[in-house]
């Protein structure tokens, strides 16, 4: 089973591929499963543990294989318990990710959204859902120990009712807005920017990404 976490978390490898470049085994490079993601993701083949041929750089070691390869590489085979972070991956490497969810238990982590629209199935411990307009009220009062999400399009975020409501509950919420809240308290290590980089500005652009606005060197 395939399990992402966004953001950091102890005990990942932020740069997997300096990790790989001291950790991997040969026999790592001659496994059937690596030979295919060099081959699809790469254009190269594996001629052995040590020697990889490429049609652009011509013979070149494993260390010389994309950053991209060289994560998946390390998900599949090390053993460490280490997590690694798949934000070393591009959008053609998702499908590979998928893949050794389906063979091991994997743990992964991201700081972009990475396109999975190839297939994965989305778990989570909590129950997630929309608030709307309609009925917030009621709704909102029902609901118990749940992520919910809301984005600026509801005229109720601002008014003192959604705040008090807010305040007694026992949920999670993410509010997506641009617009200040000032009658809700939260930490500002709770605020969130969203990074769009490269020529798509939408939340399925795998350079999307969260960080901080504000931090301790800025208290």
């Amino acid at each position: 089973m395939l399990k992402i976490i966004f953001g950091d978390i102890e005990n990942s490898i932020y740069h997997p591929p300096t990790y790989f470049d001291n950790q991997y085994e040969d026999e790592w490079i001659t496994d059937p499963l690596s030979v295919e993601m060099v081959r699809d993701i790469d254009k190269s083949e594996v001629i052995s543990a040590h020697l990889i041929e490429s049609p652009v750089l011509g013979p070149i070691s494993p260390k010389e294989i994309s950053g991209g390869v060289k994560t998946l590489i390390l998900m599949m085979f090390d053993d460490t318990g280490k997590i690694f972070n798949a934000s070393s991956c591009g959008d053609n490497c998702a499908k590979w990710i998928v893949e050794i969810g389906k063979r091991k238990d994997l743990t992964i982590n991201l700081h972009h959204v990475l396109d999975f629209s190839s297939g994965v199935e989305v778990q989570c411990e909590k129950k997630c859902r929309v608030l709307e307009e309609l009925d917030w009220k009621l709704v909102l009062q029902n609901l118990h120990d749940q992520i919910i999400f809301l984005d600026e399009d509801n005229l109720f975020l601002k008014t003192t009712d959604f705040a008090g409501m807010v305040k007694e509950s026992d949920n999670y919420f993410v509010i997506i807005t641009r617009e200040d809240l000032a009658n809700l308290p939260y930490s500002v290590e709770e605020v969130y920017g969203i990074h769009t980089a490269g020529k798509y500005h939408d939340m399925k652009q795998v350079y999307n990404k969260f960080y901080h606005i504000y931090g301790e060197n800025h208290i």
